[in-house]
């Protein structure tokens, strides 16, 4: 921008430079205008810099500049227009030109010596010095433009890093928590539990061979205290074991075992997932990869279990070709409607381009 409005200001002095130094006329005016095209001949050249080589492109503007100042030494009004052609030659880095132009300024002073042609020679210098720190100053403001976007791209590339950094640290944590759940509960069903089963076991000896009426009652009611507490460590245990299952490592230590076929695994849960669809899931995916190894002539299944914000999908396919129309009403596809059912969800069998299940289960059924 002030590149443009120096250009202005200096074609505006020239202008009025001209007017000074000549009268009016056709012959005037057809040579203003022609000091007036040549002026912004950087500007023309870029327009067919896209039709030439940078060679044949660099050869033309240096003539054109040397041939304008030339006929500048015998033609005293295109010299007015020189400190324009001083712009030109500093824009497109062509220093020969500005010694041909600086030697036909010279020339029109020494021929013409007049306050006009001191003030043209004077322009000059101040063109091209203007024209080299617009320049200078353009291009250190593009360059800190491209720093700019380098350290937003480098910014944004380091929170993504960040972010991936978090999510597996968060995963960690989480495996870690359900290993420990897992722990927990084997250790209960092996120590407490089998502890209380053996206690259970001996007092109901000790009832058989006891002869005391008085303190039957008494153990009866230490039998139901024990039974209680045998049946809330079992459901504890249950509760346990259940929120230790990892629906994505489940289905990812099934799919590892399959031997012959590529697997394609597309995983996008939250942390918190109902366990009856868990299991659900689980069981599905088990029957689409038992069906798929014993019928299908494929070698790829894909598998899709994505959370949207109101339902859960599941996505289970193989490629094969040669699936028998039947196929769909087996006890196990039988067993997989039953199960999406309890959970009221929705189930699609498809056998058209290979076999293909797809069930959605909304939230909050």
């Amino acid at each position: 921008m002030g590149n443009n409005i120096f250009r202005l200001l200096i074609l505006a002095v020239s202008i009025i430079i001209y007017f000074m130094r000549f009268d009016y006329g056709v012959y005037i005016l057809a040579l203003l205008l022609v000091g007036l095209i040549f002026s912004y001949t950087d500007v023309i050249f870029d327009g067919f810099s896209r039709f030439t080589n940078n060679k044949v492109n660099n050869l033309v503007k240096n003539l054109t500049l040397c041939a304008f100042s030339i006929a500048a030494c015998f033609l005293p009004e295109l010299s007015v227009f020189l400190p324009m052609l001083g712009i030109c030659s500093v824009l497109m880095e062509i220093r020969l030109s500005l010694v041909f132009e600086l030697g036909a300024l010279l020339f029109n002073f020494v021929l013409h010596i007049s306050p006009e042609s001191a003030l043209t020679l004077l322009l000059f210098f101040v063109a091209s010095m203007g024209a080299r720190f617009f320049e200078g100053n353009e291009i250190a403001n593009e360059s800190l433009k491209k720093q700019r976007d380098y350290s937003r791209e480098y910014e944004m590339l380091l929170e993504e890093k960040n972010n991936a950094l978090k999510k597996q640290q968060d995963d960690m944590v989480y495996t870690a928590t359900l290993k420990e759940r897992n722990r927990i509960a084997r250790e209960i069903h092996d120590n407490v539990g089998h502890m209380l089963t053996r206690s259970i076991l001996q007092l109901g000896a000790i009832k058989v061979i006891n002869q005391d009426e008085a303190i039957n009652e008494h153990l009866d009611g230490l039998a139901d205290t024990l039974n209680q507490a045998m049946t809330n460590i079992r459901s504890s245990v249950h509760d346990l074991h259940d929120e230790s299952i990892n629906l994505e490592t489940a289905v990812k230590e099934m799919t590892d075992k399959i031997e012959g076929f590529e697997v394609r695994f597309d995983y996008d849960m939250s942390e918190n997932i109902p366990r009856d669809l868990k299991y659900a899931f689980i069981a599905i995916i088990k029957e689409g990869i038992n069906n798929t190894l014993k019928h299908s002539n494929g070698d790829t299944i894909k598998i899709s279990i994505i959370e949207q914000p109101g339902f859960y999908q599941l996505t289970f396919s193989d490629n094969g070709s040669d699936v028998d129309i039947n196929y769909s009403s087996g006890i196990g596809l039988s067993n997989i409607n039953d199960r999406v059912k309890q959970m009221r969800g929705n189930l699609r069998i498809t056998t058209d381009n290979g076999f293909s299940i797809m069930v959605t289960v909304m939230k909050n059924n």
